[in-house]
């Protein structure tokens, strides 16, 4: 690899996933869009942040997302709560529910069920925990690189040009390396934030957010930011 630190940020879309790859010794940029995680993959990757949950809890909710929501602040419904391990077998969403209730005595949104396929297919891809590979939320992360104050919604005209003004004081060409990508804005967006997330990792300056250790497979309970 030449002495070269890459990282990267990944983010789920609706035809499969984005990643954003950093070089961050020449701060070269680039996007791709790939139906599935293992045709992303790079082994050569130092750190990755994904958006997606790794440790399931068993019964109770995760610090991590208590932590995450208290730096969200009005934007704490940007975070889905974490579906509980017992619903990883679940296959409907009915059976997903009463699995839930029955583990932890708590329901479970649409939205955290429909993460389920997501996370199964992370799971089978890292084929069991690797270190660095972390956790992460994009809204928490531009949230920290905006100094603690939420950022308005990426959905509008003014969210997106908070999330390039934030990304371009990382590494100043990234919002043209954005506009020149083909894959979704808002998963862009997203993964590039990661990829911060993911930067932040390999230097040892991230937040861990958490502290409830591993789920039953072995994988953290915390988030990286």
């Amino acid at each position: 690899m030449n002495g070269e630190a890459i990282v990267a940020g990944i983010d789920g879309a609706r035809h499969g996933w984005v990643a954003c790859t950093v070089n961050l010794t020449s701060s070269t940029v680039t996007f791709r869009q790939a139906p599935s995680l293992g045709a992303l993959w790079d082994e050569r990757w130092v750190a990755v942040g994904i958006d997606m949950p790794l440790g399931l809890p068993a019964r109770e909710r995760r610090s991590a997302d208590t932590d995450a929501r208290r730096i969200l602040g009005t934007r704490h419904s940007t975070l889905f709560a974490t579906p509980l391990h017992a619903t990883l077998a679940a296959d409907t969403y009915p059976d997903a529910l009463a699995r839930s209730r029955a583990a932890g005595d708590r329901g479970l949104s649409k939205q955290a069920f429909n993460l389920l396929p997501r996370i199964r297919e992370v799971r089978r891809w890292l084929e069991g925990p690797r270190p660095h590979v972390h956790e992460v939320h994009p809204e928490t992360s531009f949230t920290v690189m905006n100094r603690g104050t939420p950022l308005v919604a990426k959905t509008t005209n003014d969210g997106r040009r908070q999330r390039r003004r934030l990304l371009a004081a990382w590494i100043p060409a990234l919002p043209g390396d954005l506009d020149a990508a083909a894959v979704p804005v808002i998963d862009a967006l997203d993964a590039a934030a990661a990829a911060w997330t993911a930067a932040r990792v390999s230097a040892g300056t991230h937040l861990v957010l958490g502290d409830d250790g591993v789920d039953p497979d072995g994988y953290r309970l915390t988030m990286a930011v």
